[in-house]
């Protein structure tokens, strides 16, 4: 019987030869599909390995000693788990920061393979000690939203390759030793919100489409060597809040090289070459704060339309060529939280009457210069934070009729030893006898004519004498 069951067998083969093959078919079949899965997996773990790599290598040329600081921190098999390193879902690097835990890491950025980072988002190296250029294939970092390299010792050219990280909403290189001039390309950055770049050496002038996104919020270029005048691009940036461009060689007309910022806090212009007179849009800018515009070429008159920028908390106009009188109007400004000491550049206002810098937070003693404004009659100190004694040369003040420096912590208080209690109260350094001072009368801001803006004055004029 058994032939006959060969035969069979051989003549239903012969008889299907696909049947042949389909066992091996699907063999072939499922080794496909493992191979097709497992290839997925082996990507990926490729991937970490080359990123881990790349930071290996890069930490090898390093300084030693932060070589030996990043072994102590970069522990374990998984990259993912080291200090300043996060990772998305399938073991990517998204975010790199070595900053802010006191690393000062030494060394360049030239054996940094960006290229072996895809899926990185924000690269965060500020305030250590690295140095040299900025490799130029920084430029492959196409996903970067977030890249802060300031407070490090990098000089050289910025790359125009940064031009290509056109997902970039902040960029920071501010307090290192770059040259040249800003590239043309931060123009390709269309989503650019915040962009630091002060404290350098950079020269040239502004990029003409600095704003071009029209979502520029933040723009810091303070001292460096820039010339030119303000671009078209800048001047209609509305969407600006925060304006830094001190200290360096801009120039053009100070009344047409600016615009109306709705959201605009503050902006600094000062030690620039800005010429032509102030203009009354500044106070169309209704959140404005500080206006520093000091040591230009600014002619004409303070415009009394300052007056109506409510929010203005701080002026510096000094070291200008303005004439005729400050605007009565920022009296009327009422935000005023004056800090640090009494500048005794005060002493050097000639004729000046009237001081009160009451409600404030200063410190610090009471400069023995203000003692050399023979011609002050209203002195008002109280309710700040003020120590130490009344300088001894307040007695020759023979014209000063009406003192207040009640609420401090003022300790020897003899110089004003005939005021009323109530003109010195609440000091440290009342004594027992304190109660026998004479109960002069104390006049309110309305007996004595003052206006709750009066302080607000001063802070206008602070700046030009200072």
């Amino acid at each position: 019987m058994m032939p006959n069951v060969v035969h069979s067998s051989l003549q239903q083969k012969t008889q299907n030869p696909m049947a042949s093959f389909a066992i091996p078919f699907k063999i072939i079949c499922f080794f496909l599909v493992v191979q097709l899965r497992s290839s997925h997996v082996f990507s990926s773990s490729s991937i970490n390995l080359t990123e881990a790599e790349a930071l290996l290598i890069w930490k090898a040329s390093l300084d030693n000693n932060t070589q030996t600081m990043l072994s102590t921190l970069w522990v374990g098999s998984s990259h993912c788990n080291w200090v300043g390193i996060t990772c998305d879902k399938v073991g990517s690097i998204t975010n790199l920061s070595l900053a802010g835990y006191g690393l000062r890491l030494k060394g360049t950025l030239h054996n940094l393979n960006f290229l072996s980072f895809p899926s990185l988002i924000s690269l965060n190296l500020q305030n250590n000690s690295l140095y040299g250029s900025i490799p130029s294939h920084i430029g492959n970092l196409s996903k970067l939203v977030f890249l802060d390299l300031s407070y490090n010792n990098f000089y050289g050219n910025i790359p125009s390759q940064i031009g290509m990280l056109k997902s970039l909403i902040e960029l920071k290189l501010s307090k290192n030793s770059f040259y040249g001039p800003i590239p043309p390309t931060f123009n390709n950055l269309t989503y650019l919100q915040h962009l630091q770049l002060g404290h350098n050496h950079l020269t040239g002038p502004l990029p003409k489409n600095i704003c071009i996104g029209r979502s520029l919020a933040y723009f810091g270029a303070m001292n460096n060597n820039l010339i030119g005048q303000i671009p078209s691009s800048l001047r209609d940036c509305k969407s600006l809040y925060g304006v830094r461009l001190e200290g360096n060689h801009l120039t053009g007309n100070i009344s047409k090289a600016f615009g109306i910022y709705p959201n605009l806090s503050f902006i600094a212009l000062s030690d620039n070459r800005f010429y032509g007179e102030l203009s009354p849009k500044w106070s169309q800018c209704h959140n404005l704060q500080s206006l520093q515009i000091a040591n230009n070429n600014i002619t004409g008159k303070i415009p009394l339309e300052l007056g109506h920028a409510t929010q203005l908390q701080e002026l510096n106009l000094s070291s200008n060529h303005l004439i005729g009188e400050i605007p009565k109007e920022l009296g009327a400004l009422t935000k005023n939280n004056l800090r640090e000491r009494i500048p005794f550049s005060i002493s050097y206002i000639n004729g000046l009457q009237s001081l009160d810098l009451s409600h404030n937070s200063l410190t610090g003693g009471i400069p023995r210069q203000l003692g050399e404004l023979h011609t002050l009659k209203i002195l008002d100190l109280s309710h700040n934070l003020l120590n130490g004694s009344i300088p001894k040369a307040f007695r020759d003040l023979h014209g000063l009729r009406i003192v207040n420096v009640s609420f401090n912590r003022l300790e020897d208080l003899q110089a004003f030893h005939e005021v009323s209690f109530d003109a010195i109260k609440n000091n440290k350094g009342l004594s027992s006898n304190a109660t026998e001072l004479r109960p002069h009368f104390v006049p309110s801001r309305a007996n004595y004519g003052l206006k709750k803006g009066t302080k607000d004055f001063i802070l206008v004029v602070f700046p030009n004498i200072g």
